[in-house]
């Protein structure tokens, strides 16, 4: 009879998984339904299916001639030595289970966040590979805890939606989906696989425009032959009402010329702009009249537009 754990190491509350193969002496496998007890001397057995009576535990060969069982750690800390023999005595085989902290033999958790930039409210792929100190792969069950800022993360199962830790499956992966809040900024994903090290991935959450306000320095011009020049600004905020630098501003206007159409908000969200109003570019506008100037600003697969009324004064 041969027994092995997978991982062999766990955290003082995790699991491992013990697979038992038995062969009888002409060197086939066990029958199914063969009784195989399991017993642990720190910790708990469980099989998959049945109840735990007084730590020992009684499981069955499968039809592959496989018994599996399961040691849940009870928070002390050492070595479990798990001992599994038929119902006979005829055969045994025995495992050793690290429980607790051992640098050499924890287990690590490998992540990676696909996109690693996305913007406010979108979301990218937390992958999750669980590996034991030797390079193989955890077994399946295996708890990953899961952290995250800037946003919220998502898993199967989860209610709500919302998610603190992802189990490994037979290859010792697991995915959880990483949701960006309104707020730009590095976010941060931080997984721990038992007693593993904690690591982390961070997500670059590009900002977004919200609003867009458009002012002037003057909200009327005269009919002047030299031009009269109006000083645009227009301010960009996020969400939280903060300034968003980087964007392009598209600045037009029914009359007149502007020195810069399309300018980039600087660190406090502002663009500006100069509009020069002469006399023959408003010509055809009454004593009181109006003509419109904007400012739009594409964010994120959003348009956002501000309208300004410039009133012209004087006769034409």
């Amino acid at each position: 009879m041969v027994m092995s754990a997978n991982p062999s190491q766990i955290a003082p509350d995790g699991q491992s998984t013990m697979t038992i193969q038995g062969f009888r002496p002409d060197g086939t496998r066990l029958s199914p339904q063969t009784q195989v007890t399991v017993v642990t001397d720190l910790g708990t057995m469980q099989p998959f299916d049945e109840t735990v009576a007084g730590g020992v535990t009684v499981v069955e060969v499968g039809q592959d001639g496989i018994a599996r069982a399961r040691l849940v750690a009870d928070g002390r800390i050492g070595t479990a030595t798990v001992t599994a023999s038929t119902s006979t005595g005829a055969a045994s085989a025995t495992a050793a289970v690290l429980i607790g902290e051992d640098p050499n033999s924890r287990p690590v958790v490998v992540m990676s966040a696909n996109p690693s930039t996305i913007p406010v409210g979108s979301t990218s792929l937390i992958s999750l590979l669980g590996r034991n100190s030797d390079g193989s792969a955890v077994g399946a069950g295996q708890r990953i805890r899961l952290t995250a800022d800037l946003g919220d993360l998502q898993c199967d199962g989860a209610p709500g939606g919302g998610c603190t830790e992802v189990f490994t499956d037979a290859n010792g992966d697991a995915e959880a989906t990483f949701v960006a809040g309104s707020r730009g900024g590095t976010g941060r994903v931080s997984a721990i696989l038992g007693s593993s090290d904690e690591v982390t991935v961070d997500i670059n959450i590009r900002d977004a425009v919200a609003s867009v306000f458009l002012s002037a320095d003057v909200q009327s011009v005269q009919r002047v032959e030299g031009g009269t020049d109006v000083n645009l600004l227009a301010l960009l905020q996020n969400f939280q009402g903060e300034p968003v630098s980087g964007s392009s501003v598209l600045f037009e206007s029914e009359r007149g010329s502007l020195s810069d159409n399309r300018v980039v908000s600087n660190a406090q969200g502002e663009s500006t702009t100069v509009l020069t109003v002469t006399a023959d570019s408003v010509r055809d506008i009454p004593p009181g009249g109006t003509f419109e100037v904007t400012a739009t600003v594409l964010s994120e697969g959003v348009t956002h537009i501000a309208t300004l009324s410039i009133t012209v004064l004087g006769a034409p």
